[in-house]
């Protein structure tokens, strides 16, 4: 499965929910490890729900999570980013900017734009990817690019301000694997540019069909 043509920024598109027919997909997503240190960190059992797979770099501009999919209560989203090959700054790693879990929860309608119906949301969103450009200068953060080894991992939360590192060689690979993760408990789980909670309306994520930790008992 590919995302819209407007969320693609390189000439190699992302492969989402490659977990429901791949099993390596799936073990990656469900690494103990990773599945032990976010319910550490967050004290609640947690599950993936979400993967995206990269081939070479993204060119994504610096967005959060939490534009795509959240929770109510909020921010009881994380995720994590595993590098499969050796990274550097010419093969577009992801870049991330410190602290930036901080701010305030940025949706469409806090940007004084309308929810949006599925397939509609570009020119919205566009404006979003501006908007976040001029917090990242008005707050003087660092877009810090994560130069990991094969098998090195980044876990945030929802929040983190993160993309991709512009493709210096175009020739390069950025194999990689992007995880979500939600938690129990929530009353919604939802995806915001879909949604207007201040009215109680919401577009919910089925979460029983996409609860990846628990994939086997579905």
């Amino acid at each position: 499965k590919q995302q819209e043509n407007f969320y693609h920024y390189s000439d190699s598109p992302r492969v989402f929910e490659a977990w429901k027919t791949s099993e390596s997909v799936r073990k990656i997503a469900n690494h103990s490890k990773v599945l032990e240190i976010i319910e550490f960190l967050y004290g609640r059992r947690t599950f993936p729900f979400q993967t995206i797979n990269f081939i070479k770099g993204s060119n994504q501009p610096i967005h959060s999570d939490a534009i795509h999919f959240h929770t109510i209560p909020f921010n009881w989203v994380a995720a994590c980013w595993v590098a499969l090959e050796d990274m550097d700054e010419t093969n577009g790693t992801l870049v991330y900017c410190p602290t930036s879990h901080k701010l305030p929860i940025f949706d469409f309608k806090s940007l004084n734009l309308n929810p949006t119906q599925y397939g509609e949301q570009a020119e919205n969103y566009k404006k979003y990817e501006q908007f976040i450009e001029e917090v990242i200068k008005s707050n003087n953060f660092i877009k810090k690019p994560f130069i990991a080894k094969k098998g090195q991992a980044l876990i945030w939360s929802a929040n983190l301000l993160h993309g991709g590192l512009p493709v210096v060689d175009p020739t390069r690979t950025r194999w990689s694997q992007a995880t979500h993760y939600y938690f129990e408990g929530c009353e919604h789980y939802y995806v915001p540019m879909f949604s207007d909670p201040f009215n109680g309306k919401y577009s919910e994520k089925h979460i029983a069909s996409n609860n990846i930790r628990d994939y086997n008992s579905i």
